[in-house]
């Protein structure tokens, strides 16, 4: 014959009385708004915007090494011209 162990009513309560809860509910609550609000009609439609206009970022590197050349050119020029090697009249 099986002996079952008495009953604790306490057993499955906890004796923690302070809201050690209270700071991951705050977490899960503000991330789950942000999550809703990352899928929502404006934040699509500004994430499309933003990839029409990310075409420029894409071609920044060709872009910079283009603007390099007159760059270049015009400190050549300001050299020649501190140096008096080029007249200015």
């Amino acid at each position: 014959m099986a002996t079952t162990a008495p009953k604790n009513p306490a057993f499955d309560r906890t004796t923690r009385r302070d809201g050690w809860w209270f700071e991951p509910l705050i977490t899960v609550v503000v991330l789950g708004g942000l999550d809703i609000f990352s899928s929502s009609d404006s934040n699509q439609a500004r994430h499309h915007s933003w990839k029409r206009n990310n075409i420029l970022n894409d071609r920044h590197g060709a872009c910079a090494w283009a603007s390099l050349v007159p760059v270049a050119f015009t400190e050549f020029d300001v050299r020649l011209v501190t140096s008096s090697a080029l007249a200015t009249s």
